[in-house]
């Protein structure tokens, strides 16, 4: 999938949520221009009403509205940059802060959801010392393995069908530092 067919996808999100977005609720009532643009009644969402206060300014100036964003997630270790058009969030007229709900959180999340599809997960070999266990594990390859004791202070990580190498564990790592460095 190209990286237009994958901004397709992102931008269809809104249209995909389950619940029906706050402008489709008939949750906007007439403006009343007389008293500077403000509904007559309160808007309700989440059943909150609008305006609500921000946290930021002290205002009593936040609405919900849609906007163009540029999201990083970081999942699994990975960090994900995407753009989502049509972000249903909360934000401040006054200073421009935004409010994420739990409607911008599920739009995020689809976005992420369809990201993810089209990529697979590179796996990057990492050393890991445990100062609990004092261990340090190499490993090199995520695919199934066994372990085989060599002897008391090292393990190590065999793929189950080829029997290769794909990682070790050395234990007493703070003893065998201090032989070596006695010698």
């Amino acid at each position: 999938m190209n990286n237009e067919e994958v901004r397709k996808k992102i931008s269809d999100i809104p249209r995909l949520i389950k619940a029906r977005p706050w402008w489709k609720q008939g949750l906007l009532d007439e403006y009343d221009k007389s008293t500077c643009n403000t509904p007559r009644k309160p808007i309700i969402h989440n059943k909150r009403p609008f305006p609500r206060p921000c946290y930021e300014c002290g205002k009593l100036d936040v609405w919900p509205t849609t906007i163009d964003y540029k999201a990083e997630v970081k999942h699994g270790g990975q960090l994900y940059k995407f753009d989502i058009t049509g972000l249903q969030v909360i934000q401040c007229r006054s200073c421009n802060e935004i409010y994420f709900d739990a409607v911008a959180d599920e739009q995020i999340s689809q976005a992420l959801e369809v990201i993810m599809e089209d990529s697979t997960p590179v796996f990057k070999p990492f050393v890991y010392y445990d100062p609990d266990g004092d261990c340090l594990e190499v490993v090199l390859s995520m695919d199934n393995f066994y372990g085989e004791y060599v002897n008391k202070n090292l393990v190590t990580y065999h793929k189950h069908v080829t029997d290769e190498l794909v990682g070790l564990m050395i234990d007493n790592v703070s003893q065998l530092c201090k032989k070596i460095t006695e010698e």
